[in-house]
């Protein structure tokens, strides 16, 4: 993107950054740019389903367990977009229309967590990991994993299965995501 060009060679033109690194801001802008708008557009979809709690903790169960496990990607950002754009309708309308039940909660949420201990992590061809990542991301992981699994059986024990049922979701998103990505 052009702007983000302008935006770091005027910061390298003003000696706030080296000229070296404009290529990595200019990569890290656009990256920025684009978590942001995913942000905003899985807020939009919260509010138009008038679902946005339920939105905002399946992205916050989904988001550092799949920046650990990998799984799938699409081969470039519009397409990578409109995928998670579409995820993110699907996870509400079966969250909103499929009568969840604690034990089928728990059920999904262990068969995901057989798929995602199985598999993950799953690097990408963008994104090879040498066998030391592997190993870091593999038991960063399992640690997300096992907290976020804590968390869906403290929430039902407490009454709240429907904060329950979006933990679930994450992970099983996440297990489907790993098989793609396979």
């Amino acid at each position: 993107m052009k702007v983000f060009d302008k935006i770091t060679e005027k910061l390298a033109s003003n000696n706030i950054i080296s000229y070296e690194d404009k290529d990595l801001y200019t990569y890290g802008f656009q990256q920025a740019s684009l978590l942001l708008l995913n942000l905003i557009t899985t807020i939009i979809i919260g509010l138009i389903f008038n679902m946005l709690w339920q939105c905002i903790i399946f992205s916050v169960a989904y988001i550092p367990l799949r920046s650990y496990a990998g799984g799938y990607h699409a081969k470039t950002q519009l397409r990578c977009y409109l995928f998670s754009v579409a995820m993110i309708i699907i996870v509400v309308f079966i969250i909103k229309c499929v009568p969840w039940f604690d034990l089928s909660i728990i059920i999904m949420t262990l068969i995901s967590s057989g798929v995602i201990l199985s598999l993950a992590p799953v690097e990408d061809s963008n994104k090879p990991l040498d066998s030391k990542e592997i190993q870091v991301y593999k038991k960063i992981t399992r640690l997300i994993l096992l907290f976020e699994v804590f968390l869906v059986c403290v929430f039902i024990d407490l009454g709240y299965s429907e904060v329950s049922i979006c933990i679930m979701m994450a992970l099983t998103t996440l297990g489907i995501m790993l098989v793609l990505g396979e």
